[in-house]
């Protein structure tokens, strides 16, 4: 992230403490804790949820991920319907079973290579060994050095803007991992 992003989200962070006193942040804390009773009625219901955030502010792309994912668990979630929420539960909203969602002969995947057992801990999909994207493999050191210069971009200021005006390093293709 751009240190401009950043020290705009920590500007956005620090306005919204000014403005609330204790009493304003503990209706806050009411509310969200109103909310994750009202995702457990809709998943004990059968309600089908996903992965995506429209919230950019603190959940960069790809590493908001792992934010969501440890929120879905700490919801109540198992750590299974949690990936779901990332894998087969999209590719169903969209009507794309047969290309998305599990790894099968035929389908289109990009896949990450964990260190550790995600189902024995949903925060080990942060431990990643390696990617494969778009028929290439990338390992961890590949990874880290494409991080590496996304960050040195980002800190020159070195971006250009996407059709919606969002910013993305100037050399480096946008891949979530």
């Amino acid at each position: 992230m751009s240190t401009s992003a950043v020290n705009g989200w920590i500007e956005r962070l620090n306005s919204f403490r000014k403005i609330r006193d204790e009493k304003d942040m503990e209706a806050q804390k009411r509310s969200y804790e109103l909310e994750i009773q009202f995702v457990q009625m809709m998943r004990n219901s059968g309600v089908r949820f996903m992965i995506g955030t429209d919230a950019e502010t603190f959940y960069p792309a790809g590493f908001g991920f792992h934010t969501e994912l440890g929120l879905f668990v700490s919801a109540g979630f198992s750590s299974l319907e949690a990936l779901q929420a990332a894998t087969i539960n999209p590719s169903v909203y969209f009507g794309k079973t047969t290309d998305f969602g599990t790894v099968e002969v035929r389908k289109v995947a990009d896949l990450v290579i964990l260190k550790a057992n995600p189902l024995d801990d949903i925060r080990n999909t942060e431990r990643i060994a390696g990617v494969v994207t778009a028929g290439r493999y990338l390992d961890r050191q590949g990874l880290d050095r494409l991080l590496s210069e996304a960050a040195g971009l980002a800190s020159n200021g070195k971006v250009r803007k996407t059709r919606k005006g969002k910013s993305l390093p100037a050399a480096i293709p946008f891949v979530r991992f």
